[in-house]
């Protein structure tokens, strides 16, 4: 029996397309149109087959970019194999396919291409198309240099870059020093952005010498310009679980902490009714005076 199919990443694994059916138009090379009162995209270049009876469109090949979303045609865009939909709505899928996006990614990045026409007001507001990569170690360029790491997924919601992979596996960002870690957040999406790097509900710890500070989920914001980190309370079930100190052995509640990475503390914040509010901490020695 041969197995190598069941040995082959998802993506890579044989694609079976639907029957057509009765009556149908084959173009051997065409290009597909989808004009709404929202968007006018095109998916370039391609062949198949539309069965009129189902209006099904079966195809193969072609080119699909994201004018619609404000970038440019010939540095981004994603190369189809083997794809379908029906022609009743302005929806399709591809499983299978690869990303070019230069300035951003190393070459050809295999993954999952989205389009829903949706109403948005501008091309950089859009949602569509989407992008979801396959791989989850993917070298993400043009968001930091040699000291911050990046091991995770590669997304595009419109022109919105993210973290998110097909398994929607988690994303871990990292910044080191010359000679030590700062901080480490991991999160199931990352926004990344010209100067700011953000993500919500995160695990995020903070290290500044021997000590280390820890919170299961939050909001970060990491803004790469003026090397600073914001850290807000989300909107989780875990938004008033105390941050923890290892080095003190204590924990404390916080609205909002603030990290100027140059300088050698951090200022954090309560917010409470007439901008007065108490800060609880809690040591896990059971300090008594």
């Amino acid at each position: 029996i041969d197995t190598t199919a069941y040995n082959r990443p998802s993506w890579r694994q044989p694609i079976y397309q639907p029957e057509v059916y009765g009556p149908a138009i084959v173009f051997s090379r065409v290009s597909l149109n989808f004009i709404t009162p929202y968007d006018s995209v095109s998916l370039q270049n391609t062949q198949g087959t539309y069965a009129m009876r189902d209006k099904l469109f079966v195809g193969q090949g072609g080119r699909f970019d994201w004018r619609s979303a404000g970038l440019s045609p010939d540095s981004v865009y994603y190369e189809l194999d083997k794809y379908n939909f029906k022609t009743t709505q302005p929806v399709f899928k591809a499983e299978q396919g690869k990303l070019l996006y230069k300035g951003r990614l190393p070459g050809f990045t295999p993954g999952v291409l989205e389009f829903r026409s949706t109403s948005h007001r501008t091309p950089q507001a859009a949602s569509f198309p989407r992008f979801r990569s396959y791989e989850t170690d993917i070298k993400v360029m043009g968001i930091g240099d040699e000291h911050l790491k990046y091991t995770g997924g590669f997304g595009l919601n419109g022109p919105g870059m993210t973290s998110q992979s097909v398994s929607a596996s988690q994303a871990m960002l990292e910044l080191w020093g010359e000679s030590d870690k700062r901080f480490r957040v991991v999160a199931a999406s990352f926004g990344f952005k010209d100067s700011t790097i953000s993500a919500n509900s995160a695990k995020v710890t903070l290290y500044q010498e021997n000590d280390s500070i820890y919170h299961p989920s939050v909001n970060f914001r990491y803004d790469r310009g003026r090397e600073r980190v914001i850290i807000t309370k989300d909107q989780s079930a875990l938004r008033n679980a105390p941050f923890n100190s290892s080095f003190l052995s204590m924990d404390f509640s916080a609205d909002q902490i603030q990290w100027d990475l140059k300088a050698d503390s951090l200022g954090i914040t309560t917010i409470g009714a007439g901008n007065i509010a108490p800060m609880v901490i809690e040591s896990t020695d059971f300090y008594n005076p």
